[in-house]
């Protein structure tokens, strides 16, 4: 980390952003498009029309994907256990050397 630590950091901004870009692309409801997506390690999805955030995320993980089911910001509180979002990190997808590239591949 103490080599690395800037050159991963902005890397994995990258990669989040290209990831979000990418799923925006797809048709995906990517949260904070008119922000840029993200300015750090995650990326929000409106998974609403996939029966929310704790489906897909449980869906996901059956196929060997793993990230949270999270709640958005227009969310109420009470909802917290069936939220309409899932969270998605890309630190791990970064140090395994997922490049921006790879994320422009991604099968509709």
């Amino acid at each position: 980390m103490m080599e690395f630590s800037v050159q991963y950091a902005e890397a994995v901004i990258a990669n989040a952003k290209a990831l979000a870009e990418a799923l925006d692309q797809f048709g995906f409801d990517v949260a904070a498009k008119e922000f840029g997506y993200t300015e750090s390690h995650q990326v929000a999805v409106n998974v609403k029309k996939f029966n929310g955030g704790e489906k897909t995320s449980i869906a996901l993980e059956m196929n060997d994907i793993i990230l949270n089911m999270n709640m958005l910001p227009h969310e109420a509180l009470f909802k917290r256990q069936y939220p309409e979002g899932i969270r998605i990190g890309v630190q791990e997808m970064t140090r395994l050397a997922w490049a921006k590239k790879r994320c422009e591949e991604l099968p509709s």
